[in-house]
């Protein structure tokens, strides 16, 4: 696991400054404590990259990686899973490898088939792929979003990297105007959502893409993957069962495989349980990890225990209350690379820094409730919504309270839903339920492995997602959403709650996740913080906003009128964030 960042000029600009990059790449050493180096070509490119070592640990396997011939460089940040056989496919057609590493065999796979290789990719991936013989270079996302990857697009060339803080400090982005339509949508969602950028000519490749550029200005852009409909075949009963328990198991036993130590992140809920069992089932001695809350209502450590005893794993367990928020705003602020609010990264930066004590990688249950129908609280009264142009706008609105009303007051002259810039706002097509899984799958899960990312690799810690597995995509695709549902007990995942009863004899509580009580937060220990920023509120300025509703809003909450806790975060975070990158670039002496 790893971070990337570098440089493609066309010709025309000047030659990638190894200085700036290497304060740039450095930003990045979280994501790869064990090494860091810089590929220059002296003209028009330049690869960085920092290393956080899982696979073949030695110092062969040092990024960026070089073919034998010096052809071909590649920065790369994720894992391969099914790399041996391709492996062994390439040396039958006479590659010769010097290292163990999966890295090794995404380059020579690379350099062997191109970009139609990357469907073949069963893993999470953000690469940057040099040919200096082409001159050219190619940037690719894995098909889930499971690792990210910015790129800002200029005359002259691309400037790309695993954080967009980081990009910020480059000359080349200095005086980049703020793209209005991405702040308003991150005050709607919580989020950027790719491919919108925050700045001007930056964003994140969608997942499953791939953009090439070449000396002579050329760019080509391609998707390889696409969300698909319910298969034909649809797989219903004891058949659609044992699918889900055979490809589950298979991803679980491939996403084991590792030269460091391997853990689980287990919540109360079913997805993380799941993986806990199966992993727990391939290996003796597996250590799991949660945190709890002093709030009774959100706690989940208990059920987490539960499970734990009934696999067998080692627990280890943090404790997180009021007292702890002012702290973390702070670690917060920093493991977020651009403006992401979202109540969750507290206990995510948490739980992963207890992990990263013991081990360098872990596995999580992410990726179920969008392949398996688990947001039930939505998709329930969606099967009763008319099937109309306003499907998206009413579907984000079950799962959006500042959707139904602080949103209109606190920005007036700011639409809630324009037609075509959300990810919401996807092709109506097939049944309501192959919608919502789509829209989930497009739409938010991207959201959900962010945060995953940014929290993991604070710590230096490698997350693995087996349910975003190839095999298990397919066999999920394949099941009859109906199977999947139950309207009457209001349930979601039902194949899946079968088989964590039959693994560990134990049931599961309502879906609550990792999470802290916001609404008490602001109005206890975070109510300096937030009358602070609200006072300030840098990152609006493209942006009318009623600050008399912004002061109504906070004073209504704080006495207990409403509930607003996220809400107020959401711009709590925006302007500390903001804050935070001029901080930077004043300490090094660029606006």
């Amino acid at each position: 696991m790893c971070g990337l960042a570098g440089e493609f000029n066309y010709g025309s600009a000047p030659t990638p400054d190894v200085e700036v990059w290497r304060r740039i790449v450095e930003r990045m050493h979280r994501r790869g404590p064990d090494a860091i180096d810089i590929w220059a070509d002296g003209h028009h490119a330049l690869l960085g990259s920092t290393r956080l070592a899982v696979m073949d640990p030695s110092g062969c396997a040092t990024l960026p990686l070089k073919s034998g011939d010096g052809r071909y460089v590649l920065a790369y940040n994720g894992e391969i899973y099914d790399f041996a056989d391709m492996r062994d496919r390439l040396t039958r057609r006479g590659w010769v490898f010097r290292t163990r590493s999966d890295s090794e065999v995404v380059l020579a796979a690379l350099a062997t088939w191109g970009v139609d290789v990357l469907p073949q990719f069963n893993g999470m991936f953000a690469l940057g792929f040099y040919d200096t013989q082409a001159r050219s270079l190619l940037l690719a996302r894995d098909v889930s979003g499971i690792k990210p990857l910015y790129a800002f697009e200029h005359a002259a060339g691309v400037l790309f990297g695993s954080e967009l803080d980081g990009l910020l400090l480059h000359p080349g982005m200095r005086g980049s105007a703020v793209e209005r339509e991405s702040i308003e949508m991150y005050l709607r969602l919580g989020h950027i959502p790719a491919p919108h950028g925050l700045v001007r000519g930056a964003s994140m490749l969608e997942p499953g893409t791939w953009r090439r550029y070449a000396v002579g200005r050329v760019l080509e852009r391609g998707r390889y993957f696409a969300f698909p409909s319910s298969g034909e075949s649809l797989l219903r009963g004891a058949e659609a069962d044992e699918a889900i328990e055979v490809a589950l198991s298979n991803a679980v036993r491939r996403h084991l495989v590792s030269d460091v130590p391997v853990g689980v992140l287990l919540s109360g809920g079913v997805d993380s349980p799941l993986v806990a069992g199966l992993a727990a089932s391939e290996h003796s001695g597996i250590s799991t990890f949660t945190v709890g809350t002093d709030d009774l209502r959100l706690d989940e450590s208990e059920t987490a225990a539960a499970f734990a005893r009934a696999f067998g794993t080692s627990h280890h367990t943090v404790s997180m209350n009021a007292t702890d928020a002012v702290g973390l705003v702070a670690e917060v602020l920093d493991a977020t690379c651009e403006p992401m609010a979202d109540e969750g990264m507290f206990p995510a930066l948490a739980v992963a820094r207890l992990a990263s004590q013991e081990v360098t990688v872990v596995l999580t249950g992410d990726g179920s409730d969008e392949l398996f129908m688990g947001y039930v609280q939505r998709q329930l009264p969606m099967l009763g919504v008319p099937w109309d142009g306003h499907y998206g706008e009413t579907y984000l609105r079950y799962h959006n309270d500042f959707a139904r009303g602080d949103f209109a007051r606190l920005f007036p002259n700011t639409a809630w839903w324009p037609q075509g810039v959300s990810p919401y706002d996807n092709v109506r097509s097939g049944m309501p339920m192959d919608w919502m899984r789509k829209t989930e799958f497009d739409a938010y899960l991207p959201f959900i492995l962010l945060k995953a990312d940014r929290s993991s690799m604070y710590h230096s810690l490698e997350v693995r997602v087996p349910f975003l597995d190839q095999e298990v995509i397919r066999v999920a695709l394949r099941i009859d959403p109906s199977h999947l549902l139950d309207a009457g007990t209001g349930l979601g995942k039902l194949p899946l709650r079968r088989l964590l009863r039959r693994l560990s004899g134990l049931d599961t509580p309502g879906k609550r996740g990792f999470t802290v009580p916001m609404d008490d937060w602001i109005r206890g220990p975070l109510r300096e913080v937030t009358y602070h920023a609200l006072h300030s509120l840098r990152g609006l300025e493209e942006v009318e906003v009623d600050r008399d509703e912004v002061g109504k809003l906070f004073a209504r909450h704080c006495t207990g009128q409403v509930d607003a806790g996220m809400a107020l975060w959401r711009l709590v975070l925006l302007d500390l964030w903001f804050g935070k990158v001029h901080d930077i670039r004043a300490a090094i002496g660029r606006p």
